[in-house]
């Protein structure tokens, strides 16, 4: 089953631009730090800005 989200202009680029700060926050430590870590705290900043854009929407409902 899919499920189909849209989502916002303005929210798919805070997404975009948080995750742009995030790789080149990394790109600038990378030498400092495995690759691991980075790509788990991706995903969970991934997932944490999904959720909340998802409970915004629900609270507008």
């Amino acid at each position: 089953m899919a499920i189909s989200v849209t989502i916002p202009l303005d929210k798919l680029l805070e997404i975009q631009r948080r995750i742009r700060v995030t790789v080149d926050a990394y790109e600038n430590l990378r030498t400092l730090e495995p690759i691991q870590p980075f790509r788990a705290a991706v995903e969970n900043l991934r997932r944490t800005l999904v959720s909340n854009w998802l409970d915004e929407e629900e609270k507008e409902k």
